[in-house]
């Protein structure tokens, strides 16, 4: 089986969000499908590790926030990293409030409210077949396609994702094939995962700063993970160019300093 073909696929961006004993829950998806139009329903597919899941399930309504291609990436890394049970995702962000569900509406296309119809059982995931009971179209931005956050945003698929197997499938294949033509035998293979960019930055010896200088703080613009200087040991211009954020796997371009 070829499974590069899975990447012709196309998908949107969106967050998907609730509200569970009262708490405002959420979580980003790229699978959002509308199935029929008369009675507007829709599917929409969650990793049943998500706490969202277990919220969805509860609350039997959600809704939907249809991401734009000038969505604050942010948005991607806090509800496709990081858990609603843990963090207040939407503290950093424009959010309305209709019938009593959480939208982020910042930078957005539009938003659907929907109730829950039917759960469908798909192995790692939950199809969620709801009903949009409302819906509004915000703004006339292109809509963020998951094209473009791999290409544009140069994102990575957070483990939750239904597409996150088949890229790692293909980057460990393309790995062998680099690894073949390129490396000696008997040494060890190249891997770019986040493990692997943490053993770079503590193999860096030459670069590490001296305790009484001045240190700084960088945020990853897809994850919010922070890289700390002063803990880390290494300026973070110092890093080498292929190091990759150690939550999300993106490049340090995409990082931004704390001031």
């Amino acid at each position: 089986m070829d499974k590069e073909v899975f990447k012709d696929l196309t998908y949107g961006m969106f967050v998907v969000s609730t509200n569970y004993n009262g708490k405002n829950v959420g979580c980003f998806v790229n699978t959002v499908v509308q199935i029929t139009s008369s009675s507007m329903l829709f599917a929409v597919s969650v990793n049943k590790d998500n706490y969202t899941n277990k919220a969805i399930r509860s609350s039997k309504k959600f809704a939907i926030s249809v991401l734009s291609e000038k969505s604050n990436p942010e948005v991607i890394g806090k509800f496709g990293f990081l858990c609603s049970k843990d963090v207040d995702k939407f503290a950093d962000f424009e959010v309305l409030n209709v019938q009593n569900l959480p939208v982020v509406s910042e930078n957005i296309c539009g938003y659907l409210i929907c109730e829950l119809v039917n759960i469908v059982d798909a192995d790692s995931h939950d199809v969620f077949i709801a009903k949009a009971v409302d819906a509004k179209k915000v703004n006339n931005f292109s809509p963020m396609t998951y094209a473009y956050y791999h290409k544009v945003i140069k994102g990575k698929a957070p483990k939750t994702a239904p597409t996150f197997v088949e890229e790692n499938l293909s980057n460990k294949q393309a790995n062998k094939k680099e690894d073949s033509t390129k490396k000696p035998k008997g040494k060890p293979k190249k891997n770019d995962s986040a493990k692997q960019s943490q053993l770079q930055n503590k193999a860096i010896k030459t670069k590490v700063i001296a305790q009484n200088q001045d240190y700084k703080k960088y945020r990853c613009t897809i994850c919010g993970h922070i890289y700390d200087e002063e803990k880390e040991g290494v300026r973070f211009a110092d890093l080498p160019k292929n190091w990759t954020c150690p939550i999300c796997c993106v490049g340090k371009e995409l990082f931004e300093e704390i001031k």
